[in-house]
């Protein structure tokens, strides 16, 4: 075999697989919001700009080697989303072009946006914290160990990283370079909650505290009355969160006291939902808690199996997924179910897509696009 027919031959190869496993990229500057945060956390999971369809099917499935971290980014004209292997991955609707890239050897947090940045915070391996430029393709900063299970948040160019050891980082966005240090005496294994001027962390164990966004200082700590698995959420000044011995607790954001608390009796295992006015919930049993603000119980609904993830809130319509494979549209002010799927597949995490469709994630490493319109797969 003559040496041209052998480079020919190279060529080739590393043709066929750049095409199989593409970088993961945004084209263009404008494409990017310019923050975007895990489950859009103020209000946290309410997409009030999308609407969905009925009745959707699914219309392409596709395999990425990965389970999906609990929330779907669409940073303008394509999905950015992570996997528990510890790949970002970049995808347009049609899934047709997936672009993928390893930065750890395991991570279970969803990735966060301030343009043109992604911020992969990772559980093992060398770094803790990535930095990468989606625009340029290559990583601005890292930081070398600071593990975490924990979402980033960005305000401005601050940008705010919790630690599995209970250490809170503020950081320049852009350099990684440090602002303050914030010393949690337990572990941090949620995610935050955020405001403009205040953090709000709280462990397992049920220690809450909030912490000043300008400096790090510790405005107050409490110890919740029972263990918590769920993320805090911030609305109107109070912060609500969720226990394990199904209690829903409104607490005051600038004090700490406990103004209300609500007694549902089923564990809950996933963080509370709002539009802004409604929050909702639905606890291990499979009923769905519709609340006031005042904690006062609006309806509730009996559905099929734990949730499988955070409740995801539209403009008309609920979207919830159970552990019994059951995936629900529920439209909000009549309570209905509009339509109703059983997969085989557990889903762990969707975002709405333009058009009304739905992009879904489902165990153990499957995406699929719901669409009104049937289509070939």
């Amino acid at each position: 075999m003559n040496m041209r027919r052998i480079i020919v031959i190279v060529l080739l190869i590393l043709f066929v697989i750049g095409c199989q496993n593409p970088g993961v990229k945004v084209s263009s500057l404008n494409e990017l919001p310019q923050t975007l945060h895990e489950g859009w956390n103020t209000p946290r999971w309410y997409l009030h700009n999308s609407e969905l369809d009925t009745p959707l099917t699914v219309v392409k499935e596709k395999n990425i080697n990965g389970l999906a971290t609990p929330a779907i980014l669409n940073p303008g004209a394509r999905f950015i989303l992570t996997t528990y292997n510890g790949f970002l991955l970049s995808t347009d609707l049609q899934l047709k072009d997936i672009g993928r890239k390893r930065f750890s050897r395991g991570l279970s947090a969803a990735p966060c946006f301030a343009r043109p940045l992604a911020y992969i915070a990772s559980e093992k391996g060398a770094y803790g914290l990535t930095a990468y430029d989606l625009i340029r393709q290559k990583v601005q900063w890292q930081l070398k160990g600071y593990f975490s299970k924990s979402s980033p948040l960005v305000f401005q160019e601050v940008l705010i990283h919790a630690t599995i050891k209970g250490q809170v980082l503020a950081l320049n966005r852009l350099t990684g370079q440090k602002i303050w240090a914030y010393s949690f005496p337990q572990k941090l294994l949620q995610n935050l909650a955020m405001t403009e001027r205040t953090i709000v962390v709280c462990s397992g164990d049920g220690l809450l505290a909030a912490v000043n966004l300008d400096d790090g200082r510790e405005k107050f700590m409490i110890e919740l009355p029972q263990h918590v698995y769920t993320a805090p959420l911030i609305l109107n000044g109070h912060v609500f969160i969720a226990d394990l011995s199904g209690n829903i607790l409104k607490i005051a954001l600038e004090s700490g006291e406990i103004i209300a608390d609500k007694a549902l009796e089923t564990p809950f295992y996933q963080p509370l939902s709002t539009d802004g006015q409604t929050l909702y919930i639905m606890g291990s049993n499979g009923r769905l808690f519709a609340l006031s603000q005042d904690l006062q119980l609006k309806w509730s609904l009996a559905l099929k199996g734990a949730p499988s993830m955070p409740i995801i809130v539209t403009a008309r319509r609920l979207i919830v997924a159970t552990h019994q494979k059951q995936f629900y549209l529920i439209n909000r002010q009549t309570r209905n179910i509009d339509q109703q799927f059983t997969f085989k597949r557990r889903v762990v995490s969707c975002t709405p897509a333009p058009g009304g469709q739905l992009l879904i994630a489902m165990e153990y490493d499957r995406l699929a696009r719901l669409s009104l319109k049937q289509e070939k797969r």
